[in-house]
């Protein structure tokens, strides 16, 4: 144990050593923006910050930031989950987004600012539109203030702006639906005018989102020291590296090895028992690539996904680091605590095969309850942060 525990030690030095130094305790694990990155300016992050908390950006006045609650992590809390219970899946965490490849639990989307657009234009979500956005950022002054100040918004673009906006249309846009009517009353310039700025905003709502980092964590201590684990935190360490094989998909700095798996999850109540995913989420690359929306251009490795039956109902590893404070795990919500997610893998009870998509990594762990307890506490460190 102590021969693979040596080992971990050395790996997560090598991997966060700086970050230590630089960090201490109550600071994040890993620099918003590292060094080696071109770094968006400050003033694009605040205004991605404004736009994330703001609710004038939607007609039924929600922000990013009512499901996305910083105060949970970014997550949802249990009164959000249950308020937007209708919901096809569970609200996910919006930290460490710099070490996501895909976005949503599908990846349906491989740019964080085209992937904005889904919740902004859900009529389930912000019920928005983004005529109704750039119409927000223009008559809301703080909003329009920071827009400016963050490169978003020029001088000329404000006038022709207010120009499209005068078309009769943002008195019209009272919901996605109203607002898309309104949009193609819209000449194709002063739309491409909006698309323009709608583009610029959500990049710096992209922007501020991959500046959302988790906290430093007793498991960075350890990593960068080998001190501070209990023994029980120890052996539950083992067992993840090792017997308990979680760290075939947790894995990595972030604690997630960003892919996709179909792990047979039973559905809860008011959830699709069958929920294509992966498969469905290449389907939407593949049509957004097509559309070229609002200037989309996918990335390389989207244009070369392959499309077949053996990703149907996969879905995105999320990272288990800031496990506190969600109110409900895994892509469906199935579970609402740590400790029923370990008794699905222990067991996997109520899996469901659905077109005998199997999955060559599950297969019951047959543990102890003391080793339950065990993988347990060592999960529970990756948000216990050092005193």
């Amino acid at each position: 144990m102590r021969g693979l525990l040596t080992v971990l030690v050395g790996l997560g030095a090598a991997l966060i050593a700086g970050v230590a130094l630089a960090n201490g305790s109550d600071e994040p694990w890993e620099p918003a923006c590292p060094p080696e990155r071109a770094c968006p300016s400050k003033e694009t992050v605040e205004l991605g910050r404004a736009l994330f908390l703001s609710s004038a950006i939607s007609p039924a006045r929600r922000s990013c930031a009512t499901c996305h609650e910083p105060t949970h992590g970014y997550g949802a809390s249990a009164a959000t989950t249950l308020k937007f219970k209708d919901l096809p899946r569970s609200i996910p965490s919006l930290l460490n987004l710099s070490h996501q490849r895909w976005f949503f639990w599908d990846g349906r989307a491989d740019q964080l600012w085209q992937q904005a657009v889904g919740p902004l234009e859900s009529e389930a979500e912000m019920n928005s539109h983004r005529l109704f956005m750039v119409a927000a950022v223009v008559s809301n002054t703080k909003l329009r203030t920071s827009a400016m100040a963050g490169g978003a918004l020029g001088s000329r673009e404000l006038v022709a702006l207010r120009a499209a906006l005068g078309h009769s249309t943002a008195s019209a846009c009272v919901n996605n639906e109203s607002c898309e009517r309104a949009w193609q009353t819209l000449p194709r310039d002063q739309r491409a005018v909006v698309e323009a700025i709608a583009h610029k905003l959500l990049l710096s709502l992209a922007a501020f989102q991959v500046s959302l980092k988790s906290r430093w964590t007793a498991y960075d201590d350890y990593m960068a020291s080998g001190k501070g684990l209990s023994e029980r935190q120890l052996r539950g360490m083992k067992l993840f590296f090792g017997e308990a094989r979680c760290s075939s998909c947790h894995s990595g700095p972030a604690m997630t090895d960003a892919g996709f798996h179909n792990l047979l999850l039973p559905s809860p109540p008011g959830r699709a028992r069958e929920d294509p995913g992966r498969f469905r989420g290449i389907q939407h690359l593949r049509a957004l690539a097509a559309s070229g929306d609002m200037g989309y251009v996918p990335s390389e490795i989207a244009m070369h996904l392959d499309l077949n039956n053996s990703v149907w109902g996969q879905f995105k590893t999320p990272s288990i680091r800031n496990l506190e404070g969600r109110s409900e795990f895994m892509h469906n919500g199935v579970y609402k605590n740590l400790r029923d997610v370990l008794g699905y893998y222990n067991t996997l009870a109520d899996a469901q095969v659905v077109h005998h998509h199997q999955n060559a990594l599950l297969a019951p762990l047959n543990f102890k309850e003391d080793q339950l307890e065990d993988l347990e506490a060592f999960l529970r460190i990756f948000t216990r942060r050092r005193d």
